[in-house]
């Protein structure tokens, strides 16, 4: 049997109850508060007990599970018999890698819970940055050139049709792990070779001019292909400040790029939630893809602080509810200020630049991913989890890229 150490007392459930696991992700946390607003019970997970959505107010009850991509069998076990013991109605895995492996058990798990993501080949298809690039070209979505280096070929000789500065890339990957920018065909070798080393095939592309505004969207289209969430945001800031995770964010309607965006996804055959990343060309003035991220995103906090709730939204069509695409407001902002906005800061100072606009904390625009909602257990989850964090050779070399 799976140690339930650490579960809640049981209560009855008001509109249903939501299973979230990766409660050490801001994006978690974010689904357990507006899950618990919408009328639901939230069950929430993590494979440490330092994590702040386990610390929130708003979680009903919660567990400790083994690492999922370490121990995949042992997770499932215990998830299993969480969704068991709480009567779940519906399992929402938040990180990629986790809902891969719950993906991998899926007809084991629907026993027990309803699980509203496509299959499993259907995500690895779409986090594959190589088809996504043919795919984006079927579906007529402006995409940085991009070749790939066949076995035992040369990537120079492959990359000859390409404008420097370049970025190869691994594949798979989130975000700009595993990045690595060339400026110089002569030096395009020995770096393709580096990343190959870690990261099998990576990919070339052409990198677009520093200083293009990020645009991302986040879609939730059903099995018909109809929208049923949709949310635009632009990144003020973001680490690396290179290109990376939008540290402040500010809701905007763009409907050129959803218009992409859903044209993508629909040539993708995809249902469910998807993230969708473009930046803007300043040689042209187009905005190109950059990556789709078929899960929930770092930025649902501000998406749900601007009224477009995609987790509840999710449970809500998975349980048989009738659900339309809310409309919301521009000009909404969120900051993840720890660490992910200290660190741009810090980084932008490195380089001479110094932001007055980092000690802003009020207006009514403004929210934080790391606090709100009166749900100040769940700072305290996020400042117990630092500890172990600044002990990771990961997490101390992020604090000087």
């Amino acid at each position: 049997m799976p140690d339930t150490r650490g579960y809640g007392e049981e209560m009855g459930a008001a509109r249903g109850r939501v299973l979230v696991t990766d409660g050490m992700q801001r994006k978690a946390l974010a689904a357990v508060r507006g899950l618990h607003r919408a009328g639901f019970e939230v069950i929430v997970g993590e494979s440490t007990r330092f994590a702040p959505a386990l610390f929130s107010r708003r979680a009903h009850a919660w567990f400790v599970y083994p690492p999922p991509r370490e121990s995949p069998e042992a997770f499932l076990r215990v998830l299993e018999g969480a969704l068991r013991r709480h009567r779940c109605d519906v399992l929402l895995p938040m990180e990629e890698e986790t809902l891969l492996v719950v993906l991998g058990a899926r007809e084991r798990l629907e026993r027990w819970a309803r699980l509203p993501f496509p299959d499993r080949s259907l995500i690895e298809r779409l986090r594959d940055k190589g088809n996504l690039a043919g795919l984006a070209l079927f579906a007529g979505v402006p995409v940085p050139r991009t070749v790939s280096v066949p076995a035992g070929g040369d990537p120079v000789q492959a990359a000859a049709a390409l404008r420097f500065p370049v970025v190869v890339k691994p594949r798979v990957s989130t975000g700009a792990y595993g990045l690595r920018y060339v400026d110089r065909p002569e030096n395009l070798a020995g770096v393709w070779a580096s990343v190959h080393a870690r990261f099998p095939g990576p990919l070339i592309q052409e990198r677009l001019p520093a200083g293009g505004e990020a645009r991302c969207v986040t879609l939730f289209l059903d099995p018909e292909g109809v929208v049923r969430g949709a949310f635009a945001h632009r990144r003020l800031r973001e680490y690396p400040v290179t290109g990376g995770a939008g540290t402040w964010r500010e809701s905007l309607h763009a409907p050129a790029e959803t218009a992409a965006a859903v044209r993508l996804l629909r040539a993708a055959g995809w249902w469910g939630v998807a993230h969708v990343e473009f930046k803007r060309d300043l040689r042209d003035g187009r905005f190109r893809l950059l990556e789709v991220n078929p899960r929930f995103a770092g930025s649902l906090h501000l998406a749900i602080e601007s009224g477009v709730d995609f987790a509840s939204l999710l449970v809500r069509w998975s349980l048989g509810e009738a659900v339309e695409a809310p409309g919301y407001p521009e000009g909404i902002q969120a900051r993840w200020l720890l660490p992910g906005d200290l660190l741009a800061f810090l980084a932008r100072l490195r380089q001479g630049r110094f932001d007055l606009d980092f000690f802003r904390w009020g207006g009514w625009r403004l929210r934080f991913d790391d606090w709100g909602d009166g749900d100040w257990f769940a700072v305290v989850g996020a400042a117990l989890a630092a500890g172990p964090m600044v002990t990771r050779h990961e997490f101390r070399r992020l604090l000087w890229r």
